[in-house]
Order: C-alpha cells, then sequence, then structure tokens
C-alpha cells in the first residue's frame, strides 16, 4: 500500500466531533482547526525523520539534520499560507550520538526557528538504534484563507522550498 491510499483509507476511519472545530483532517500539508471566536485558523503539521531514510550520517552534519528537522515542518505552513509560531521536537537518539553532534544538531533547528520567528516549546527524548526526530510546528492563517490542495487549479503556480 502506498501512501495515498494508506491516507485514504485512515481518512475513512477516522471521524471527527463537530465540536472538535476541525475544518480540515488527515490528507493535506496541514490540519486546520478553527477555535471559537478567533480571526485566524490554526495550522498543525508534523513530521518524521529518520537516519538511513532522510538523512546519512556520513554525509549530513548535525546542524544540516536539525535544520531540515524543522525545514520540512515550516515547509507545510508556508504550503497553506500560514505563519509559523512554535515547535514541539521530539527527537530519539542512538548510542553513536555525543555532545558534540547533540549541539550540532540543535545549533541547527535554532538557527532556523530564530529565522523563522518560531519558539521550540517542548517535546520528547528517548533512545533508539536509529536517531529519529519528528516536529510538530503550529502556525496561524487567517479566518478561512488557507491554501488547501483541492482549491489548487490549472495555471496556478507551484513553489519548492
Amino acid at each position: 500500500m502506498n501512501e495515498p491510499e494508506l491516507i485514504e483509507k485512515l481518512r475513512e476511519r477516522v471521524s471527527l466531533p463537530r465540536t472538535a472545530g476541525v475544518v480540515l483532517g488527515i490528507g493535506d500539508d496541514c490540519a486546520i482547526v478553527r477555535p471559537r471566536g478567533t480571526r485566524e485558523d490554526w495550522l498543525y503539521t508534523t513530521d518524521m525523520l529518520i537516519e538511513g531514510i532522510h538523512f546519512l550520517r556520513e554525509t549530513h552534519g548535525a546542524a544540516d539534520v536539525g535544520w531540515k528537522a524543522l525545514a520540512r515542518g515550516l515547509s507545510d505552513i508556508a504550503a497553506m499560507g500560514g505563519e509559523a509560531r512554535f515547535c514541539l521536537l521530539s527527537l530519539a537518539l542512538a548510542s553513536w550520538v555525543d555532545a558534540r553532534w547533540l549541539d550540532g544538531f540543535y545549533d541547527g533547528l535554532l538557527a532556523l526557528a530564530e529565522r523563522a520567528g518560531v519558539a521550540l516549546i517542548g517535546g520528547d527524548l528517548a533512545r533508539t538504534e536509529l536517531v529519529m526526530c519528528d516536529i510538530v510546528v503550529a502556525g496561524t492563517v487567517p479566518r478561512g484563507k488557507a491554501l488547501r490542495r483541492d482549491g489548487a487549479r490549472a495555471g496556478d503556480a507551484i513553489y519548492v522550498s
């Protein structure tokens, strides 16, 4: 089963109560949540980075991996016309990771966070056989103005970040 098929199958199984404020759930770059009484919608995205699949330690420096981890989530928020606000990072470290690599990872992630005006507000740490991280990025967009995949039309410009 490929990713689009898996997403569609999951989408069919998940039902969201109307009271949840979810405007758009599974299947786009971000979920859209509309809190009551606000003028903006909240965008939420998550992205996983796995050693050996999304980066190779032989060719990717620690700072590059940290930067890439956040950049993937920021790209999703931007794709929907939003402005990123904060992020959370779950980081699973392999036994080969030392303090120097970890400092480099956070140097890269925090440099991009500062540049983008995004705060790292928490997360989780664990041990594993391969380095893995999952970034959650939250942002906002004016109410009803999120750029959705189903709104794309022939002739629209496509950008890659």
